[in-house]
């Protein structure tokens, strides 16, 4: 057989090339190429090195040689089902090279540059890339060389080339341009008996990719998707950019027989016209998702919430998932279940894109809602919710082992209108994923009694003059009562909070502070503002964060005195600047306050400056900071 290629330029000259000016414009779009690059990915016919895609760099021998194995939906039988062997001395020494340059020495796909060597770190030219996928395709060469010799003929004719191709400096790029159009390329050399195929549907016969990875190529390659597309493109949609390996995931159709092991609900108690379940067949990772569609007139709240309540998240028996990483959603009567313990809000979050009536945050990652503006959150990250567990507990043990413990994180305003948003934090899987690890402490739940009207319209931060049902919920669990009606109100008008950084044309609000007996009589030592010794420091009205009036604003560490109190009493607050609100309201309760804020305050310095003899520590955060604890020392 002809030698598919001569050596043609060095590794060394080859990269030279790739550098700065030296570097030709490229034939192709980048971003085009880029989105055909994640196609092929998505089918697994293309993959990057450590440093991504590398669409600019030249295209190795042995690169192109493991991409029409692959296009030939034969790897898995080049890695497992052979022993082969090859004659070249010069294979490359990385597992599995061998196997690829034996299988396709054997079947007659290369011969190498002579009886000894392939060549495998030489430059692909497109000439010898174009005749692999010819062969890919079915193309066969007969004693002369049909194929290698008329490769520019027959790539014109099955649609190889209508892209923008360098000739001459054939780069990756150009060759997932090339191996993207194969895919629609009709197969040759196919018996009489047998339809006509593309390359795409003989690899999806062979089983080379699965359906799914399929629905998401398409959805990647800009296939329009809705709610009322078919389940399949549906869950394209889902998984795209889930992170997750679906080599193995297959999709099982729903009926009576099976949906009470995927759902926990059987046929009476949903009434569905479809349904596909999705999980993978070898794999000791739990992971379930489900798609149903409901019939018309379904009491759709009560059909979730019958899913939630009896799904078992447990069905693997030896493995699980997390009950606070179970998820159930709807657009309309489409209903979705994942359980994952990865990343199931980036599931569901695929899913809500559907929704056209959800709404997403403009280019300054803002939301406008019901006349209130709310900062889009992210996901919620299970990593750093499970970095916070251990920053609490390695606390706990290092310096209050024997003190009474509490902790209670407070929703941002976005889970207040989930409902009506694409992106927000959400609350309750942050409190159930805390719950699962802290349960022996004592936790106290804020977002039954906070609402949107609560926080500032243009500021994310809560309203003092709102917060004694947080007070009283706060007792109920830690044992203290506050007196509510000796405050006064005091206003300030015209407050524009911190949003103005990313809004134009912000209306102004009040701001209102609350003072009392023991907000006057109070001593404050403020670590950072040792001049300053009130409660409020009113002169903030004027400065760029006039939230900062509450105890002077952000400071490592603050001590709040109370010389009237009834009794000695205690209470360590780790806090963020939720808490310079909050704290106020608690003083009668205590004899002294001590807030410490570890986003500036390093955890090794608490022995020097806190004493935590008979106090009560109480751990008051914001879901945002629960959400990104590494900003906690």
């Amino acid at each position: 057989m002809k030698k598919f290629l001569k050596p043609v330029i060095s590794l060394t000259l080859a990269a030279s090339l790739s550098l700065g000016s030296l570097l030709p414009a490229l034939a192709y779009e980048p971003e085009d190429a880029r989105v055909k690059a994640d196609v092929l990915n998505a089918l697994e016919l293309f993959q990057g090195t450590e440093n991504g895609y590398e669409l600019d760099k030249p295209l190795t021998r042995m690169e192109a040689l493991i991409m029409l194995i692959r296009l030939s939906g034969k790897e898995l039988d080049a890695l497992y089902l052979g022993d082969y062997s090859h004659p070249f001395t010069d294979a490359p020494d990385w597992e599995d090279a061998g196997k690829y340059l034996g299988y396709a020495y054997e079947n007659g796909l290369t011969a190498g540059v002579s009886a000894t060597e392939f060549a495998p770190e030489n430059r692909a030219d497109l000439q010898m890339y174009i005749t692999f996928v010819l062969r890919a395709l079915g193309y066969k060469d007969t004693s002369d060389a049909l194929v290698w010799d008329n490769w520019e003929a027959l790539a014109k004719e099955a649609g190889l080339l209508d892209g923008n191709i360098d000739r001459e400096n054939f780069l990756r790029g150009d060759a997932v341009v090339v191996s993207h159009a194969a895919l629609d390329a009709e197969m040759q050399n196919l018996q009489d008996t047998e339809a006509v195929l593309t390359l795409k549907e003989k690899l999806a016969e062979e089983g080379a990719f699965n359906e799914l990875s399929l629905a998401i190529a398409n959805v990647i390659g800009g296939k329009q998707v809705t709610a009322d597309s078919p389940l399949t493109e549906i869950l394209g949609k889902v998984y795209l950019n889930s992170g997750l390996s679906l080599k193995s995931f297959m999709l099982m159709p729903l009926d009576e027989t099976n949906l009470s092991f995927f759902l926990g609900v059987d046929a009476n108690t949903l009434p569905f016209e479809e349904g596909l379940a999705c999980e993978p067949m070898m794999s000791s990772v739990p992971h379930s998702v489900c798609l149903v569609r409901v019939k018309e007139g379904t009491d759709i709240e009560q059909a979730k919430k019958d899913i939630a309540e009896h799904v078992n998240p447990r069905k693997w028996i030896c493995v699980g998932v997390s009950p606070a990483n179970v998820r159930v959603e709807n657009i309309g009567n489409l209903i979705l279940l994942v359980m994952d313990n990865s990343n199931p809000d980036g599931l569901v979050r695929n899913f809500r894109e559907l929704n056209p009536n959800l709404v997403a945050a403009d280019e300054n990652g803002m939301l406008a809602v019901d006349g209130s503006y709310i900062a889009a959150d992210e996901s919620v990250n299970a990593a750093s919710v499970n970095r916070f567990v251990d920053k609490l507990n390695t606390l706990r043990e290092s310096y209050f082992a024997d003190n009474e413990v509490y902790y209670a994180t407070i929703p941002e305003k976005s889970y207040f209108v989930r409902d009506s948003v694409l992106d927000f934090l959400n609350h309750d899987v942050i409190s159930g994923l805390l719950a699962e690890e802290l349960y022996d402490w004592k936790s106290i739940e804020l977002g039954d009694v906070l609402s949107l009207d609560d926080y500032y319209t243009t500021d994310r931060h809560w309203r003092q003059e709102k917060l004694f049902p947080v007070v009283e919920k706060l007792g109920e669990v830690m044992n203290f009562s506050v007196s509510t009606d000796g405050f006064e109100q005091h206003t300030a008008q015209g407050f524009v909070g911190a949003y103005k950084d990313m809004m134009s044309g912000l209306d102004a609000e009040a701001l209102v502070w609350l003072t009392g007996e023991y907000t006057e009589s109070a001593v404050v030592d403020n670590f950072q503002n040792s001049s300053f010794t009130a409660v409020y420091e009113e002169e903030k009205l004027d400065s760029k964060t006039p939230y900062d009036i509450f105890l002077s604003g952000a400071t490592p560490l603050t001590v709040i005195e109370n010389p009237n109190a009834a009794e000695k009493r205690e209470l360590v607050i780790f806090r963020d600047s939720y808490g310079s609100s909050l704290a106020p309201l608690l003083i009668e309760a205590y004899s002294k306050i001590t807030l410490v804020d570890l986003r500036y305050m390093a955890s090794s310095l608490l022995p020097d400056y806190v004493d935590f003899t008979d106090a009560e520590v109480l751990f008051l955060l914001s879901d945002k900071v629960v959400n990104n604890s590494t900003m906690l020392k």
